[in-house]
């Protein structure tokens, strides 16, 4: 490997480091899905705001607050 390649390397790998460090601390949580709703095959993540698909064999019911799968 050539001078200039280490230190690129050497420059880089701390940028490179940091990022994977800041990327781990995480607080709280990354999803999470409420099923309140009544029917459908969709639910939403309220955290990423995605639509995800519900499957298998479930069900909806009444439940304390509102609805539950």
């Amino acid at each position: 490997m050539s001078n200039s390649h280490l230190r690129m390397l050497r420059a880089v790998f701390p940028i490179l480091l940091l990022a994977g460090l800041a990327v781990g601390q995480q607080n709280g949580p990354v999803a999470r899905w409420e099923f309140d709703q009544s029917s459908g095959a969709k639910t939403r993540d309220p955290i990423s705001g995605v639509e995800d698909s519900v499957s298998g064999s479930c069900a909806y019911a009444r439940s304390v607050s509102g609805s539950a799968l």
